[in-house]
């Protein structure tokens, strides 16, 4: 075949088809199939690697597949929390016994077991965990902040402030944050948090405060896939507004 994609020629499946299995593996793969293929009385198509022990991905999973696990849960504790007790109960235990600064696992542990509180305390959520709050999970290990979302809040004079929040947080526990960091009275200062509408351009949204942010985020993307393209747009995001509620 010259330069181009090898092929198994027994089994007519391109060589590439090795890229799908994990970094740690691959030439595990590929030194199984070459030795299928000499039992077979045929020789490999494909260069082998130097014989290696099999990696048994059940009983020894590859180190990275742990961190995925504890990302999946850190986005998961916020959503819900478990109504059967005894659950829940295994839940808080696993978490406590796995909670460890020093290790990035044990971060994240620590990290839901914090969000697992909160959810607690102010409830679950309505959607699913929005673009913005994966990508702020995976980029950086929440453990480190304790609140680990920002978005940046635009006032009526074009500066903004840059605002924390975690996957509880509602707009009324937002608002605060926002009062405290610029100074203003929380409350009675007549101002509140709009949106602006994923669609129409000129339309604004009043944020109700007991919304969770997260969801009031999540639903605006979800509307901009649904009445939009269809496609997740990278270059825009939701807009919030501090301005007087009229």
């Amino acid at each position: 075949l010259g330069v181009g994609v090898q092929v198994n020629k027994k089994l007519g499946i391109p060589a590439r088809q090795l890229l799908l299995c994990a970094t740690q593996s691959l030439f595990t793969c590929d030194t199984q199939q070459g030795n299928s293929t000499q039992a077979n009385g045929s020789s490999p198509t494909s260069i082998q690697a130097p014989t290696v022990p099999p990696i048994d991905c059940k009983s020894n999973p590859p180190a990275y597949t742990f961190i995925q696990g504890w990302q999946l849960l850190s986005l998961a504790v916020s959503l819900f929390v478990p109504k059967n007790s005894r659950l829940l109960w295994y839940l808080k235990l696993h978490l406590s016994r796995n909670a460890d600064s020093k290790t990035e696992c044990g971060k994240y542990a620590a990290y839901c077991e914090r969000a697992l509180e909160r959810t607690m305390q102010n409830g679950g959520r309505e959607t699913k965990p929005s673009r913005m709050e994966v990508l702020s999970i995976l980029l950086k290990n929440p453990y480190h902040h304790s609140l680990p979302h920002a978005i940046p809040v635009h006032m009526m004079n074009s500066t903004y402030q840059v605002v924390s929040f975690d996957g509880s947080s509602t707009i009324e526990e937002f608002h605060s944050t926002l009062a405290q960091e610029i100074g203003c009275r929380d409350g009675t200062n007549g101002f509140t948090l709009f949106s602006d509408d994923p669609i129409e351009k000129d339309l604004e949204h009043y944020l109700d405060p007991q919304a969770k942010l997260c969801d009031v985020i999540s639903k605006w993307e979800t509307a901009l896939r649904e009445k939009g393209s269809g496609k997740f747009e990278n270059s825009r995001v939701i807009q919030l507004t501090y301005k007087n509620r009229l």
